[in-house]
């Protein structure tokens, strides 16, 4: 009977010592927010460019003015065509530029005709009216115009 019990005490103490051990479990870290410098500068209003695509109507001086602007390339390179009904109305090409964070613009004879001049001014930041001096080519003459968008 010793031996039984023995046998029994050894088997039941290997039971025990053997018997499934959890490992304690370790504190989680938790991750710490910084606030970097870039999240807490303001950044700026996006400016909303205005339309400059299409007809302007108005005057230089007495005479009628019509402007038809075609595509801003590169949101600064600006074409189209100009009729001014002088005595003997005129019509060329226009090129220039435009610049959105000023709203200057600048336009001038593509054509190279005798009677041809350069418009330069400025659109209003709500891009209806372009208002400024034109200067004719040859006589060097200014006058002021005014156009407003169709």
């Amino acid at each position: 009977m010793k031996k039984i019990s023995l046998v029994l005490f050894l088997m039941l103490g290997l039971f025990i010592g053997c018997g499934k051990k959890e490992k304690p479990e370790e504190p989680k870290k938790e991750p710490v927010k910084t606030e970097t410098k870039a999240d807490s500068v303001a950044k700026e209003p996006e400016m909303k460019l205005p339309v400059l695509e299409g007809t302007w109507a108005g005057g230089i001086g007495q005479y009628p003015v019509t402007l038809t602007l075609n595509a801003i390339k590169n949101d600064e390179e600006v074409t189209g065509k100009v009729v001014i009904s002088f005595r003997n109305p005129v019509s060329y090409s226009v090129k220039g530029t435009y610049a959105y964070k000023t709203g200057q613009m600048t336009l001038t004879d593509a054509d190279g005709i005798r009677s041809g001049g350069s418009f330069s001014g400025t659109v209003s930041e709500d891009g209806k009216t372009f208002s400024g001096t034109y200067t004719e080519t040859v006589s060097k003459v200014s006058s002021a115009f005014n156009l407003t968008k169709k």
